[in-house]
């Protein structure tokens, strides 16, 4: 029986350790954000556009974050679903809403039948693009990582999947970063750029930096990941601009009339995202699990019949 227990745990600490036999996954907590644009100036609006992904776009209100808080505070008390690649943690994120999931093809240049594994950081051509801005300014492409830049208050985090993009092209979410109006108007601020921009398109203009640095063999985090903005740079992001903000403030109010049609209901997705990640007992655990009873129960009916001699 000794020889037999000591089989058996062999055979399951092997298992294990190839992630044959394993255990479902908690689904993620998520904090108490809700459906839509952040109604008062306190909170931050987090915009998720999938693209080419399918699915639309996503609007959910952090409804505070605490002093100094990040894009990943805001991305978190917003109650958005997301993963981390393995090898750098938050400070790249790989899925939101649970996509691209692991087994979704994206056709990028060169790899027609890529998957994303969250495994490194993803490639330039097929990954999430981080945007801010003030509320009533214009979608800036980060040149920081989120868990390194600090959200604006009242403002907006934007994310939008770039497939076959250059740093000139990468989309902006489509919906632009303009609360509804709830009362008469106030001056909004706008967005100021402290490098030259590449041009993009929506949302009343675009400024842009280079695509995130990719993942080159090396076990330190990139400098793109690693830097953390400067205290000035955060404080020129916040300004009013009142020359400029009344008419941008206008033409994103239109687009997003416009692209109202585009926006879906985030409570029902993070639903799906829940279930999804509830049911995640997939067939390689299952298959590992029936051949581990399937040993236990041969090597029980091996020492019967031995005993039975």
């Amino acid at each position: 029986m000794r020889r037999l227990a000591r089989s058996t745990a062999a055979v399951a600490l092997a298992l294990g350790a190839t992630g044959t036999l394993g255990v479902a996954t908690a689904p993620q907590a998520l904090a108490a954000g809700y459906n839509g644009f952040c109604t008062t100036s306190t909170g931050v609006t987090v915009v998720v556009d999938f693209q080419q992904l399918g699915g639309g776009v996503v609007v959910r209100c952090a409804p505070s974050i605490p002093a100094g808080g990040t894009g990943l505070d805001a991305l978190q008390n917003a109650g958005v679903p997301y993963a981390g690649v393995a090898r750098w943690g938050d400070a790249f994120i790989c899925r939101l809403f649970n996509k691209p999931s692991a087994t979704q093809t994206l056709p990028v240049t060169g790899d027609p039948s890529y998957k994303e594994a969250c495994v490194n950081t993803p490639p330039a051509s097929a990954y999430w693009s981080y945007w801010f801005a003030p509320n009533g300014g214009t979608w800036t492409y980060s040149q920081f990582g989120v868990t390194n830049r600090s959200a604006i208050k009242g403002g907006f985090e934007g994310w939008s999947f770039s497939l076959n993009a250059t740093a000139g092209s990468n989309p902006p979410p489509r919906i632009a970063p303009v609360r509804p109006q709830t009362s008469s108007p106030t001056p909004t601020p706008t967005t100021t750029s402290t490098t030259a921009p590449h041009n993009g398109g929506g949302g009343g203009g675009t400024t842009q930096a280079t695509a995130p640095a990719q993942n080159t063999g090396s076990t330190a985090l990139p400098s793109s990941l690693a830097a953390h903005e400067p205290a000035s740079q955060q404080a020129a992001e916040s300004k009013v601009n009142p020359s400029q903000s009344a008419a941008i403030a206008a033409a994103g109010a239109a687009q997003n009339a416009k692209n109202q049609g585009l926006i879906v209901n985030s409570n029902a997705l993070n639903q799906q995202v829940a279930k999804e990640q509830s049911t995640s007992l997939n067939l390689p655990t299952l298959i590992g699990a029936g051949v581990l009873a399937f040993l236990v129960v041969a090597g029980i009916g091996t020492l019967i019949r031995r005993r039975g001699h």
